[in-house]
């Protein structure tokens, strides 16, 4: 097996979806039909996750005063326009920076668990990977005869 398996190696990654381990070291198919994939998906996984979707919550979080504040202004203007009592605007006017809060709050709890989730699935390529190839192991392993691995 110069540079290569021994049958009796391939058979055992095969018997094992991909991934054995022997005393040559882990041998993991999936992971080396993956590799060329990640190293495409890699740079605009990256971008969109790490810098555009930050970039979008922080635009939004700028945003939020200058949002509610002409929210409230518009609130005001139609209760004047109807004649609505101004003391329940007064009150509304104070709720201006919790609810600021509450949505900056939001935001960055959005981003924490964008972060988490890509994260999650930035894991799941190999495992899916691994069972679409399950039907090829298994009929890999089960070829028997001459020339069934021939280099």
């Amino acid at each position: 097996a110069a540079g290569g398996l021994y049958w009796a190696t391939y058979k055992a990654i095969c018997r094992r979806n991909g991934c054995y381990t022997n005393a040559q070291g882990p041998h993991n198919f999936n992971e080396q039909l993956i590799e060329p994939m990640i190293k495409i998906i890699a740079p605009g996984w990256e971008r969109v996750f790490t810098r555009r979707v930050a970039s979008v919550l922080n635009n939004f979080t700028k945003s939020i005063p200058a949002i509610l504040t002409n929210f409230h202004r518009e609130i005001e203007d139609r209760a004047r326009k109807i004649g609505t009592g101004l003391g329940s605007l007064a009150m509304l006017s104070h709720q201006i920076g919790v609810y600021e809060q509450v949505l900056k709050d939001a935001a960055a709890t959005t981003k924490e668990m964008i972060i988490a989730r890509q994260k999650d699935i930035n894991r799941e390529f190999t495992p899916v990977l691994e069972h679409k190839m399950i039907p090829s192991y298994e009929w890999c392993e089960a070829e028997r005869g001459p020339g069934q691995y021939k280099v």
